[in-house]
């Protein structure tokens, strides 16, 4: 993991977001409720859609790490409905790979210790995951 020298802004970077498979990612239901939490996806016209929302701070971060933007190098944002801000966004840098070709690299940027805690946890747990099933099949 990489960190920002600016503590208001650390980034946590994975080249592929951990929970693809949490199949929480449905759309927050439309009947006025406004969560705490809600993730925003720009969209190729560059308005930003409202999509999961939950009022658990465990349950966003992992929702946000496990969830894609509408493409390549979009936007996309985790709004704190309670504090009226963004507390985490993603952030793209460009890499070359072997071949010399440029690369998008998702990193996220987490705007608050609490939650930059949090996902640090369940990148840790997930590394942890894959390390055990890695080796239950070794020695398979």
């Amino acid at each position: 993991m990489s960190y920002a020298t600016d503590p208001s802004e650390r980034m946590t970077s994975m080249k592929k977001p951990p929970l693809a498979s949490l199949g929480a990612m449905a759309p927050a239901k439309s009947q006025g409720r406004r969560y705490r939490f809600q993730i925003y996806r720009q969209g190729h016209a560059g308005n930003f859609s409202p999509g999961f929302g939950t009022d658990s701070a465990v349950k966003a971060v992992e929702a946000f790490l496990a969830a894609s933007p509408a493409f390549d190098g979009g936007d996309m944002h985790l709004w704190n409905h309670r504090e009226q801000r963004v507390c985490a966004s993603v952030k793209w840098n460009i890499c070359m790979n072997e071949f010399g070709f440029p690369v998008l690299h998702r990193a996220n940027a987490f705007y608050g210790s609490f939650l930059d805690l949090i996902a640090r946890q369940i990148h840790g747990r997930e590394v942890m995951r894959e390390s055990i099933q890695e080796g239950v099949r070794m020695s398979a």
